[in-house]
This record gives C-alpha cells, structure tokens and sequence, in this order.
C-alpha cells in the first residue's frame, strides 16, 4: 500500500494523523529532529523504544504522548538514560515490574527520581535515583526523605538548601549523621535530649546527649558555645561559676583542756551530727580524722605527762568510726596559758613533731584590751 494510500504509513498502529502533529503545520512533526517525519519513523522521540510499545499513551500527563516524549514519566530524566544500554530490556532498578523510564521513584525510596535527578552525591558510582543512601551516612534516604509524598521536595532539617538525603550533618550540630547514628542521637535534633545542651557539647564534654539529667551543666562544668565564624550575642558578658571539691581529708583537732569543758559536749554534737554528715553530702569523697591537744609540759606550764596531741581516729572514710570517735573528747586539765596547737597542728599534717616546744605563752607586752 503506497503510503499517501495508507492510514499508518509506518505500520506502528498509530495513525498517520496523530503522528503529523499540529494539524495545523503544513510541516509533519519531527518529534527527535533526525529528519524523519514521526508518521515515518518507527522511533518517533528516538529514545529507543518502537512507536509500537510507546504508542498514544500519555504516561505524565504532560499532553504529550509517550511516542513523542523523550521523558515519559516526566522526571526530567531522558528515556534514554533511564533504559541503559538495551532498549530490548530496559532497566527496572526496584524491580517492581515498572521500567526506571515509566517509574517516578526508580530505587522506591520515598524521593521522586525528579529530585534525585543523575547526580551522585557520595561519589560511588551509582547515582541518587539508584542509590539507597545517597550520602553514605548509613541512613536510608528512606528515613532521611520526611515524608512518602513524591510530590513534595525531601526534608532539609537545617534549612542549608541541601537535603538531609544529601546532608551528611543533617541539623548542623558539629556531628555527622554517621556519627549520630552509632551514638543513637537524634541526626534532626542538635540537642537530642532536650536539656539546652547541643549534642557536640555532651559528645565533646564526655555527659550523656541521649540522658537530659547527665549535662556539662548538671554536673557544674562550667559550658559556653560561641557562634561559628559569627559574632555573639552578647558580645560582652558577666560569667558567675564557683568550684567545687571533689576531695578532701577533713581532721577535727580540738582543744580540750579545763577551760573548754563547757563547750566540748555541744562541739562533739556538732561534729558528730552536723559536720560530719554535711561534708560528705557535700563532698562525696571525703576522709575525716578525730585528735585532741592540750597542754604542753614546758618551762612553768602544763604538768608531767602532758602530751601536745593524741589522736582518736586516723584518717578514714567510714564516716560512723569517725563519729564514735567523738565520744573521747573530754575536758581535763589545763587552767594555764600554755597550749599545745602549734606543736599538735604540726604532728598532724606532717605525722612528726617539732624539734622544740611550741605552744602559745601569755605575753605581758601587749598593749590592754589585746591578744598576745
């Protein structure tokens, strides 16, 4: 049949008038522009795949048909890309039984493969529409996409333009999402916790980012972060910080000669139930010691047999010995000005004694109403 006598003058079953194009063209349509008119040609968009296949269908909705559309699913790829090296078998990547030419979301990870477009962000080799995890962080682009809506653009957490699928620090917080990711921090949240803490604090303070009472500033460290190449707000600041001892050997030495007996009965008290206690409260490591001094045998002072010191309780961390130890505080002796504290302050933070006598004598050269 000569064609000006036949109605498919191609024999792909589309008719001759649907192929010429604009009717109202006196030039038929040259859909790829190799010089062929599209009722002639058996390729019409010449992506590969016979006018036959493609036929009248309309897979984008675009309003133009698959056999003149080199992009037939609209994704701002080229059929030609999508169908690899053999039209004959085209590539179906997910294998959902929709070829990547016809198939929105090639690798069915949530992202329309109109974002993913043909680039390769991790540099593997494999572009984005055929890789699972675009950015190498060990997190799918499935849980980085925000949503399963193909129609709307994957989330960008930190507003950086680049999308968490790409973004390999995807909230900005100083951590990779890899790195979040074998911590069990939260890739979209810089403070995961919700403590005021970021993430890279608590990473880099060594306090748990995943545990809101274990911070830099629940344990008193004293934490600031300055802004990235920003100015601070404000730029000038009052920083109020304290201490606060760790450790400490705490030894209650006290002066029980006749003149303190009526206090020595209200300071062991005090020693046993307040002090004690509320040290340790305050300072969990802490070591307590239990001594006495009294007069010191020397010139006309003191009496035979008097010693500078005598200790009741070595340094010790069971707070009830140290305790018990108090009950051996009691007043005897004494009545004169000689004491025995320098001597006795001496053996107790040396473990030895002074070469000679030292104790405190009355002076008679201070003036009235003074000490000497």
């Amino acid at each position: 049949i000569p064609n000006f006598q036949d109605d498919d003058s191609d024999g792909d079953d589309i008719l001759d008038e649907v192929e010429r194009g604009n009717p109202g063209c006196l030039t038929p349509a040259d859909s790829d522009g190799d010089g062929t008119y599209d009722f002639l040609d058996l390729d019409s968009d010449g992506n590969g795949i016979s006018d036959s296949d493609e036929w009248t269908a309309d897979r984008d909705a675009d309003g133009i048909p698959d056999f003149q559309d080199d992009d037939n699913d609209g994704d701002g790829i080229p059929d030609s890309i999508e169908l690899g090296d053999d039209p004959s078998a085209p590539i179906d990547y997910d294998g959902d039984g929709l070829p990547d030419y016809l198939d929105p979301d090639s690798d069915d990870d949530t992202i329309g493969d109109a974002e993913e477009s043909t680039a390769d962000t991790d540099g593997d080799g494999t572009p984005d529409r055929h890789d699972l995890d675009s950015d190498e962080d060990s997190i799918s682009d499935a849980d980085e996409a925000g949503d399963t809506d193909l129609d709307t653009f994957a989330v960008d957490t930190d507003g950086d333009g680049i999308a968490d699928f790409r973004d390999p620090d995807s909230d900005a917080d100083g951590i990779g999402d890899r790195a979040e990711a074998m911590n069990g921090t939260d890739p979209t949240n810089p403070d995961s916790d919700g403590d005021g803490a970021s993430d890279l604090v608590e990473t880099s303070a060594g306090t748990d980012p995943n545990d809101g009472g274990d911070n830099p500033q629940a344990n008193g460290d004293f934490v600031f972060v300055m802004p990235f190449e920003d100015t601070p707000t404000p730029e000038r600041d009052t920083l109020d910080f304290a201490t606060n001892i760790r450790n400490a050997d705490v030894y209650f030495l006290m002066d029980t000669t006749g003149s303190m007996g009526s206090s020595i009965s209200s300071l062991q008290t005090a020693i046993r139930d307040d002090l004690i206690p509320g040290i340790r409260a305050e300072i969990p490591n802490t070591f307590f010691g239990i001594g006495e001094f009294r007069d010191y045998y020397t010139s006309s002072y003191g009496s035979s047999g008097d010693q500078p010191y005598t200790n009741f309780q070595d340094i010790t961390g069971d707070i009830s010995a140290a305790q018990s130890a108090t009950s051996s505080y009691t007043p005897r002796g004494g009545y004169d000005g000689a004491e025995a504290h320098g001597q006795a302050f001496y053996a107790v933070a040396t473990g030895g004694g002074l070469p000679s006598p030292s104790n405190t004598r009355p002076r008679t050269d201070c003036p009235a109403g003074t000490h000497g």
